[in-house]
């Protein structure tokens, strides 16, 4: 029997966004469970401000978008990258009711 207080993890069924070099945009890590008829959606977004995540629904699908407040950069294939958003987009089953 399941138990109605636990969460169960849904695998991510669409993610187009991909760290996105020559638009210095990072996809941030993200975890999607069910809880009864609830989603809850978790991104993991370092040095973020709050008041600048957007977060906005099409049909079935989130956006999420994060300016990153101070800079960041990574060094990939010799290359010094500075990033400057986060960006991501998850596909769940059904339409949202946001």
């Amino acid at each position: 029997m399941k138990n109605d207080n636990e969460f169960r993890t849904v695998p991510q069924i669409i993610n187009s966004w991909f760290d996105d070099i020559g638009h210095r945009i990072l996809s941030p890590l993200s975890w999607l469970r069910e809880f009864n008829n609830q989603w809850l959606l978790e991104f993991d977004l370092p040095l973020v401000n709050k008041k600048d995540i957007k977060v906005t629904f099409n049909g079935n699908i989130i956006n999420i978008e994060a300016k990153i407040k101070e800079e960041y950069s990574e060094k990939r294939l010799g290359n010094i990258t500075k990033f400057e958003y986060f960006k991501k987009s998850i596909s769940i089953s059904g339409n949202i009711d946001s």
